[in-house]
């Protein structure tokens, strides 16, 4: 599991930053499957090297079908409201507990920024680090960004190529309001 190579946390928390693993190999059976096509997360597991990409086996049609009943509907939701708030000026969007959600790359590759102007991405110091380096060492998702720029906390800041809207992921404990303004 990503988490455990990306060295976990002890208790509950290692729990929690499971449920990313659970969704990349959900992802990844729907992907192959031909339920929806994303190449960033199939990126994300080939610049980790993890065994996940090569050896997860593929999961019931009912997980494939819920995987991309939420994929699609999150896409949907956040496309119509950039492109409704587009006319009223640049938005931010702020993704609590990313994981390894491949939407901005989508975004970004697709041209559907819609004014976005900040896309800013929270998780664990674990998941965000893993994130962070599967970006820099996957050529099709670090080609997306110039001015890729890591942060003191392992996370990192960039300017998509494409409309310039600014990338960041960064390291947040969600239960730590204070630390969560500061974002």
């Amino acid at each position: 599991p990503f988490a455990g190579r990306m060295n976990p946390v002890e208790g509950n928390d290692s729990a929690v930053q499971a449920t990313n693993d659970e969704a990349v190999v959900a992802k990844l059976s729907a992907v192959r499957r031909g339920y929806f096509k994303d190449p960033y997360i199939l990126a994300l597991c080939d610049a980790l090297s993890s065994p996940i990409s090569s050896k997860a086996p593929p999961r019931q049609p009912m997980i494939n079908r819920g995987t991309y009943a939420r994929v699609s509907f999150v896409r949907g939701m956040v496309t119509r409201f950039l492109a409704a708030m587009r006319p009223r000026g640049p938005v931010q969007v702020v993704s609590f507990g990313a994981g390894f959600d491949t939407l901005p790359f989508t975004l970004i590759a697709d041209n559907h920024q819609n004014g976005l102007a900040k896309y800013v991405e929270l998780d664990f110091p674990a998941v965000i680090r893993g994130k962070v380096d599967a970006m820099a060492s996957s050529p099709l998702i670090a080609s997306l960004f110039e001015n890729m720029v890591r942060s003191a906390d392992g996370g990192v800041q960039a300017q998509a190529k494409s409309g310039g809207a600014t990338y960041v992921a960064s390291e947040c404990d969600l239960r730590d309001p204070r630390r969560v303004l500061q974002v």
